[in-house]
């Protein structure tokens, strides 16, 4: 706050980008040179632009957005923008609310260039529902040597969770897979994100371990694959990671792999898109599965997790703790029973991950979680 304080005082911009939290602060309480931020300057604005208002709407920021447009002039001496990939329920609300009755829709895809057909509809989509936690890593295995026998191979693998695609991404940087791993999460910092989409911007052949980070607002080239692990929190979500692939008119191929109790996304959420199971690839998961030995590369990654105070150790503990959060999150969603399930399917990913045991709570998380006293949790009362 201080910070843009003191740009403010220094120089009223002409555009001013912000977030609807900071703004609000600075509606509320900042004051430049004796006029109020929110009365006096914001009062003055002559067009406001709403940009990936559906993801806005997503993240429940529309009463965030009513309080900001109360500061400004009226719709009518304004001009007002809203900019979105999709059309979600709530939007034609939110532009009646913002916009003068004689507003145009503009339709950025159907632009006489010829890529009329939406991105979702050029894709051969797919899913596989496995049978159990254990056959994750198997899964992305499995699909990721499918992928490569496509030459040149640009597939982008979409996890649930930041510290899962980093655990997922070094644990398979050491497999020698004969192209480039990128890893690009909001774990990394913004500089490495940059060199990280860069790298995969003009890479021939790469596989790129991501999580929503990059399922807008980013163009990648010649995306052959995009693989999602687990559900995306939303129907649109699971549309703007598609749309990495088959772009400028090209096609694409998208895999959706599910754990047993996400199988009902496909029916209830994704509803009107053909994405069918795809028995041949579940089958192939099933037979890497029933195999005892592992490639070297595979075995010397669980040793390095198994030591406990390595790097991949570490990432481990902290894919397993970000899985526990995120299905705690979807208990209803997904109408799983109790918080000592997802603790067992927890448990269950630790052994994925090559954790011998999953790692103990401290007090204070576990507390945050609420999972104290809960079966299957270690709780260690010393941090």
């Amino acid at each position: 706050m201080a910070r843009d304080m003191h740009a403010l005082n220094r120089r009223l911009p002409v555009i001013l980008v912000a977030t609807p939290g900071r703004l609000m602060d600075h509606l509320r309480d900042t004051s430049l040179r004796g006029r109020k931020f929110g009365d006096d300057i914001m009062g003055q604005v002559d067009v406001v632009v709403l940009d990936e208002i559906d993801r806005l709407l997503d993240m429940g920021f529309r009463r965030e957005i009513q309080k900001i447009l109360g500061y400004l002039p009226r719709k009518e001496k304004r001009q007002t923008m809203l900019l979105s990939a999709t059309i979600p329920r709530g939007m034609k609300d939110i532009m009646k609310e913002t916009m003068r009755n004689d507003y145009v829709e503009v339709d950025c895809v159907q632009d006489g260039r010829g890529y009329t057909t939406p991105t979702n509809l050029r894709v051969t989509q797919s899913h596989i529902v496995l049978s159990g936690v254990d056959q994750m890593l198997s899964s992305i295995h499995v699909i990721l040597r499918q992928a490569m026998q496509t030459r040149p191979v640009k597939a982008v693998v979409f996890f649930t969770t930041a510290r899962m695609a980093g655990f997922f991404a070094d644990f398979f940087d050491q497999g020698q897979l004969g192209v480039p791993i990128v890893e690009l999460h909001s774990k990394k910092s913004q500089s490495s994100r940059l060199t990280a989409s860069d790298t995969f911007r003009s890479a021939k052949n790469a596989i790129l371990f991501t999580s929503d980070v990059s399922a807008r607002g980013v163009d990648y080239p010649d995306v052959t694959h995009v693989i999602q692990i687990g559900t995306p929190e939303s129907r649109d979500q699971y549309i703007h990671r598609l749309g990495r692939t088959a772009r400028a008119g090209r096609e694409g191929q998208g895999i959706l792999v599910l754990l047993p109790f996400e199988k009902r996304f496909v029916s209830s959420e994704l509803r009107g898109l053909d994405v069918p199971v795809d028995e041949g690839l579940a089958e192939l998961v099933e037979r890497d599965c029933a195999v005892t030995e592992r490639p070297e590369w595979m075995e010397q990654a669980f040793v390095r997790v198994r030591s406990g105070d390595s790097r991949q150790a570490r990432n481990a503990q902290m894919a397993y703790l970000s899985f526990l959060g995120y299905y705690l999150g979807q208990m209803k969603r997904f109408r799983i029973g109790s918080k000592e399930q997802v603790v067992k399917l927890s448990n269950e990913f630790s052994s994925v991950v090559g954790l011998k045991d999953p790692p103990p709570l401290t007090s204070k998380l576990a507390s945050k979680m609420d999972l104290v006293g809960v079966p299957g949790v270690e709780v260690n009362e010393d941090e």
